[in-house]
């Protein structure tokens, strides 16, 4: 790995592409670039990986957070150049401040002296998962990275008398689930076997079967409302579907979902919960075969894993996820082997692991790397064209192309310039507000990592929006002590206030303080404390959903406000074939011996 610190010379001069910041987008851009064989530099002026996707210690956290968050009123960046010599324009790159109205407290400050700092490990960007069969999934076993990463144990809702109850999200989950009555039972085993009927006649698995087309679900109910096909099955909608706004309230339900890509969020919730079954008793062999050649020396911790976890010959996996799992490349891939018990996965060392990742997979293809370097933007002064990047130190470095990490503002040139240089867009989503915890005990006994949603009206009339969590265990993940839970909570809002009120609220109903005392009031209060965990420690801001647009280069994009990467992946994908229109996004590799030994995904017992 060639690295460079900030007082060495970077050479050569000249490159195919420089990438300022080592946020995940730009990262995957880096190696996907160095894949390609292309020259690529990488450089940081911070000392971490990650920018805005990082997964920081708390006090680097608190600093972060504090130094991207807007300024007050009276405060002004600078956005001019800061010099014009013979033939450049020199802009400086300013801080994306995207952050406001931070809260930050601390409910139990004994229990926290106890632990380093160090040992809290916190997402930027949460709460975020994979999914088993996602895109992210995809680009990780195509890229060849490796990353080790833990289950979601289990998948919980909210209801409106703040219970906690299991989703049933499959049939023996139905079965079992003693909170549905015969009636809702049979209605959701009915809404899954058509669904299912539906994917395996669109996957062409009732090939030459008279009922192919009868199977499918007609096109004039794919191009309706989902909440209509559903027939308000509020568990599916969004427990499952992962719907943002209230579907039932068409005065401000800002994105309504059809049938047809409802249906899509299925396939994929159901496609990552049976990728392991159908892998482990369907193709075995091929699974035994190619472990060693990928995983290297944790075949036989995988080959433990398997047959501890494998399902016995009476299980049966519904034919439209066997079919399209056996004609997918990249599912047989035999990292999707894993003892997951839910559709979710999260990284072992938090998110911010996943960008170290994609650098180490760049430089493995010969990216060179500098960190600590601060970097200005080079224009043509007469064309006012993007040129290069000049270093603190003073050296000019040039490339064709430029990835610019949200992380920075790029600072509009003189008056002179176009006026489309550069424009700052934002998603019609608004914002999302986002909320960390720290407790002492789970929100369900027995339960590590689980995930949770709040559906619209849950917690009070007005609210709009689906609130979700996770709760990642200390003694499962690296990211906290043993003993000791970290939680993550997002919502999308229009404003701040919107938005403090639905996590407020979210947290009151499954938090309390402990007996010393409540820094912020009634902020976080039971009246059943005894059956709730124990807040420790707390943030809330609130994120703007900026995108950056540039004529001459390419900005990558803030997290979103999805539990998962598949929007933010098709976005990188997007922009690398708009730097290279003729070259493959990380191709497939052809045979498992080609990647490296140090590549994968693990999941860990």
């Amino acid at each position: 790995m060639r690295t460079f610190s900030s007082d060495d010379p970077i050479e050569p001069a000249t490159f195919d592409l420089i990438i300022i910041g080592t946020g995940l987008l730009g990262s995957v851009i880096a190696a996907a670039a160095s894949a390609a064989g292309k020259t690529v530099l990488q450089l940081d002026p911070y000392n971490s990986y990650g920018s805005h996707f990082a997964s920081l210690h708390l006090n680097d956290f608190t600093y972060f957070i504090h130094s991207h968050a807007t300024p007050s009123s009276t405060a002004s960046a600078n956005m001019t150049p800061t010099s014009i010599d013979h033939d450049y324009t020199v802009l400086d790159l300013n801080p994306q401040l995207l952050y406001s109205n931070i809260e930050i407290a601390t409910y139990a400050p004994e229990i926290l002296a106890k632990h380093h700092p160090e040992r809290f490990t916190i997402d930027l960007g949460g709460p975020r998962v994979f999914f088993c069969a996602d895109k992210a999934i995809d680009l990780i076993l195509k890229s060849g990275v490796y990353h080790q990463v833990k289950s979601i144990d289990a998948n919980f809702i909210l209801d409106g008398k703040g219970q906690l109850w299991n989703v049933p999200d499959s049939r023996g989950a139905i079965f079992k689930d003693k909170s549905l009555s015969l009636i809702e039972k049979n209605k959701l085993m009915k809404f899954f076997k058509l669904v299912w009927q539906h994917l395996a006649a669109s996957d062409g698995g009732d090939e030459g079967s008279q009922n192919s087309e009868s199977s499918k679900i007609l096109e004039e109910d794919l191009e309706s409302p989902f909440v209509d096909f559903l027939k308000r099955m509020q568990i599916i909608l969004y427990a499952i579907a992962m719907v943002d706004y209230d579907q039932d309230n068409l005065e401000f339900c800002k994105s309504i979902l059809k049938t047809r890509e409802g249906i899509e969020r299925l396939a994929l919730y159901q496609k990552s919960r049976f990728t392991v079954e159908f892998m482990l008793f369907q193709d075995f062999r091929f699974c035994a075969s190619t472990l060693d050649a990928v995983c290297g020396n944790r075949h036989e911790k995988l080959c433990r894993i398997i047959s501890s976890s494998s399902p016995d010959s009476n299980t049966k996996l519904d034919p439209p996820f066997s079919s399209s799992l056996s004609s997918n490349p990249v599912t047989r891939l035999p990292s999707r082997l894993t003892n997951a018990p839910e559709a979710m996965i999260y990284p072992k060392y938090g998110h911010g692991d996943l960008s170290y990742a994609f650098c180490r997979r760049a430089a493995v293809k010969g990216c060179v790397y500098a960190e600590r370097v601060p970097v200005s933007v080079l224009m043509d002064k007469h064309s006012e064209q993007y040129k290069g990047v000049r270093l603190s130190t003073g050296q000019d470095l040039f490339s064709h192309h430029l990835v610019l990490d949200p992380t920075f503002k790029f600072p509009l040139p003189p008056a002179s310039s176009p006026p489309d240089l550069s424009t700052s867009l934002k998603d019609d989503k608004g914002k999302v507000a986002r909320g960390i915890c720290i407790t002492t005990s789970s929100m369900k006994p027995d339960i590590s990592n689980c995930f949770l949603v709040y559906p619209p009206g849950s917690l009070y009339p007005e609210q709009r929006t689906s609130i979700r969590a996770i709760q990642i265990a200390g003694s499962s993940a690296e990211v906290c002590p043993k003993g000791m839970f970290m939680l993550y909570f997002s919502a999308l809002c229009d404003d701040a206030e919107q938005g403090k009120r639905s996590l407020h609220a979210a947290m009151n109903a499954l938090l309390t303080l402990p007996v010393s005392g409540n820094r912020h009031g009634s902020t976080v209060h039971s009246e059943d404390a005894e059956k709730k965990p124990t807040l420790v420690w707390s943030t809330l801001y609130i994120q703007e959903l900026i995108m950056d647009q540039h004529e001459y280069f390419i900005s990558t994009p803030m997290p979103d406000g999805n539990l998962n990467y598949n929007d933010l992946i098709d976005a990188t994908a997007e922009s690398f074939h708009r730097i290279y229109p003729d070259e493959e996004f990380f191709p497939l590799t052809s045979s498992a011996r080609s990647l490296e030994d140090d590549c994968g995904l693990v999941l860990e017992n």
